[in-house]
């Protein structure tokens, strides 16, 4: 009898294992929310051991305690108005291990900027947006917009070359076309 009742014992606790388990592996676990991020925007003009100088646009993403967000990509936008209003990349970085990506930027404009920075976020963190318009002042001179290449003067005169040819061709086909009309008038002409 006792062997009977612990095969009946053994037999239910297996059952209500199972079940139990079923049970446990049907109820969904609920995700953890992804941290939220805090998402900075700054500038500086930088210079470097030659002396050279350059503008830096540094976004700053840490976790809203603190804590800095390393190996994360950035992605920088700037506002322009030139065929109406539009968010256009200028580049992207990924942060150091002090949460910070610096996007080296190049203008020629004073004053105020709007910037975009986006990171996308990832299954721990959330992802972040922030707008910003920036004072740009100081900025670092740029190299010249048309330096010389040393192919100034054959671009000149192939340029010019060119017009010849095209001039020579026009007037070629010209020749033809009047010479056909008059052609065919002093043919009419004869018959």
């Amino acid at each position: 009898m006792k062997s009977n009742f612990k095969l009946l014992f053994a037999s239910i606790a297996t059952i209500v294992m199972i079940l139990l388990g079923m049970v446990i592996s049907a109820v969904p676990v609920a995700a953890a929310d992804p941290a939220n991020t805090v998402l900075t925007l700054s500038y500086t003009v930088q210079t470097d051991r030659q002396g050279n100088q350059s503008l830096l646009l540094q976004a700053k993403l840490n976790q809203d305690n603190g804590y800095a967000l390393g190996q994360r990509n950035i992605a920088f936008f700037e506002k322009t108005d030139i065929f109406g209003t539009a968010n256009v990349p200028i580049g992207s970085a990924t942060t150091s291990a002090v949460g910070i990506a610096a996007l080296v930027y190049q203008t020629r404009v004073t004053g105020p900027h709007t910037f975009t920075v986006v990171y996308g976020g990832d299954d721990k963190t959330a992802s972040a947006v922030v707008t910003s318009t920036l004072d740009l002042q100081g900025l670092p001179p740029m190299p010249p917009l048309n330096s010389p290449t040393g192919m100034e003067k054959i671009g000149y005169w192939s340029m010019l070359a060119t017009g010849v040819v095209v001039l020579v061709v026009w007037g070629l086909l010209a020749s033809v076309f009047f010479g056909t009309i008059f052609g065919i008038r002093s043919a009419s002409k004869g018959q």
